[in-house]
């Protein structure tokens, strides 16, 4: 029989192995930052912040010693990512875990080298401003009339930011459009009129510059935030659902104009289709959106080429909208369908 002295140290001695092949599985399954980076995007993309950031915080304790050999590849794929997230946790509320990400953004910021690239010291300040100034308008808006002024007070602002727009710096319009953007979504929600009027100022400005992506991942968020509802609820006439589908429609018609311009054809069309769907859905004195999202799809067709069924749509639209006594939206359909009827008078006579 064994020694109690030998039975522990074999114990002792298959803890360790175990312990060591444990850890050089776990250390194998850490090494891949970029693997890392996409788990988060992924978890995101679904909904699932928390996993999103410990997806990053791990891929941050993998990050090669200062001035080694790959560090700046690594951090590079680390920074937009994060700031991101953050982003996205802010706009949720959840400023403690925001503030952490930026924090980690901030830690590599200097060694980033990515074009384009945003200041997380920047963007950290302007989230706390954003905050420091929703409470204080929550706070000193005690009644009913105070909130319908100060609500009045914030559409001036975007009023002001459109009208800016027209001839000063976009980047410059853009940060404080982006402040505003986020003190809107907080005090109203993405699904009101408010939000979607400022969203245009801050689509427009990127698109001034002809920094399209950067409107596509704003606008993809938002779409985001507002499909959680179930096919079932919108079929059962669910108010939450109807509402989220009323504003979803404008979004999916941002998406697809942001899209053309960026030359993303495809998926242009596809979310001019979605955005048809739900305005079908919605339906009755809401036919306004629907015109929209058939102008949208009509855009969306004449850009690929396929002109006759960009024409089919678009004269749908066309009835539509001066049916609904849509003066505006009538005009801009009508440009279009003479538009692609001059260029196939052009293409015959050639």
């Amino acid at each position: 029989m064994k020694s109690s002295s030998t039975v522990c140290k074999i114990y002792l001695l298959s803890v360790a192995v175990s312990t060591f092949v444990l850890g050089c599985s776990s250390v194998e399954k850490k090494t891949d930052i970029a693997a890392l980076v996409k788990s988060s995007i992924d978890a995101r993309a679904t909904g699932n912040e928390d996993l999103a950031a410990n997806e990053l915080k791990e891929a941050y304790e993998l990050l090669p010693p200062k001035n080694s050999v790959g560090r700046v590849e690594a951090i590079n794929q680390l920074y937009t990512p994060t700031l991101d997230l953050a982003a996205e946790l802010s706009k949720a509320g959840r400023f403690s875990l925001s503030n952490t990400m930026y924090d980690k953004a901030i830690e590599i910021e200097s060694e980033c080298t990515v074009s384009r690239k945003r200041s997380a010291t920047q963007l950290k300040r302007e989230s706390e401003q954003v905050f420091d100034t929703e409470e204080k308008i929550l706070t000193k808006a005690t009644t009913v009339g105070e909130m319908k002024a100060k609500t009045l007070e914030m559409q001036r602002f975007t009023d002001g930011l459109a009208r800016r727009l027209q001839s000063e710096d976009p980047k410059k319009v853009e940060a404080d459009a982006r402040k505003h953007l986020q003190l809107i979504r907080n005090s109203f929600g993405v699904a009101s009129s408010q939000y979607l009027d400022i969203l245009r100022v801050v689509e427009n400005a990127l698109s001034k510059q002809n920094a399209y992506q950067f409107a596509i991942e704003i606008v993809e968020s938002d779409i985001r935030h507002l499909t959680d509802f179930k096919e079932e609820d919108l079929r059962n006439a669910d108010a939450d659902a109807i509402e989220s589908v009323y504003f979803l429609i404008p979004l999916y018609c941002d998406l697809s104009a942001l899209q053309l311009k960026a030359k993303k054809l495809d998926e242009a069309e596809q979310n001019a289709r979605n955005a048809c769907k739900y305005a079908k859905i919605v339906g009755g004195k809401e036919k306004g959106r629907l015109v929209n999202a058939q102008y949208a799809l009509g855009s969306a067709l004449h850009a690929k080429g396929e002109d006759n069924q960009a024409l089919d749509v678009l004269q749908m639209a066309y009835a539509l909208a001066r049916q609904e006594k849509r003066g505006k939206e009538s005009v801009q359909i009508r440009e279009l369908i003479q538009q692609i009827e001059t260029e196939h008078s052009e293409k015959r006579r050639s």
